[in-house]
């Protein structure tokens, strides 16, 4: 599986992650935001802590 860069914001106080590949930034740029349009060409997705941190190294360029 081809590793990806992403982007990512931490969030508030809750300390929320959000992330994703720069594909979909470039497309949340097009769309002037997230809307339902870059939302669905993102496939946004929930994911547990542990989760996003188990993806996000897997996905990291070393």
């Amino acid at each position: 599986m081809q590793s990806i860069d992403y982007i990512e914001f931490l969030g508030n106080a809750f300390e929320e992650f959000h992330a994703w590949c720069d594909q979909c930034e470039l497309e949340r740029l097009r769309t002037d935001g997230w809307n339902d349009d870059s939302m669905e060409f993102a496939g946004i997705k929930l994911v547990c802590e542990d989760c996003y941190f188990e993806i996000k190294a897997f996905n990291s360029t070393k």
